[in-house]
């Protein structure tokens, strides 16, 4: 007895079932190439709430920001200093924490609280 070979027959199902073959390659380019971003450095971050403590311990200031977390740290040292302070009388509460008080701020306990990456999710 003759039997057809295994692509006839496949070919004969095919056409019976309506079945169309298709090729797709194992390794796509994709899995070569990488579509991940570079990381961006913790400090380079944007939206965080951040703690800082009074030099007496005794107060804390919670503050939310946009910008990054080096750059937020930067201005709260700069407009704290003596020679900014009354010119930033009204800038943020830490300044008018400064103004009041005599003692500084322990910037060495600087924290961060929450790091948000939607802007939006932020607004209550």
């Amino acid at each position: 007895m003759f039997e057809e070979p295994f692509a006839a027959r496949e070919q004969h199902f095919r056409r019976h079932c309506r079945v169309q073959t298709i090729f797709k390659p194992l390794n796509k380019l994709r899995t070569f190439l990488s579509s991940r971003k570079d990381t961006v450095p913790a400090n380079k971050r944007r939206g965080f709430f951040h703690e800082i403590p009074c030099g007496d311990g005794e107060y804390t200031y919670i503050g939310e920001t946009k910008l990054s977390l080096s750059t937020r740290l930067n201005e709260h040292q700069r407009d704290t200093l003596p020679r900014n302070i009354f010119k930033n009388q009204e800038r943020t509460a830490l300044t008018k924490h400064a103004i009041q008080c005599v003692h500084g701020f322990n910037w060495d306990y600087f924290h961060v609280l929450q790091h948000e990456n939607s802007c939006h999710k932020t607004i209550v």
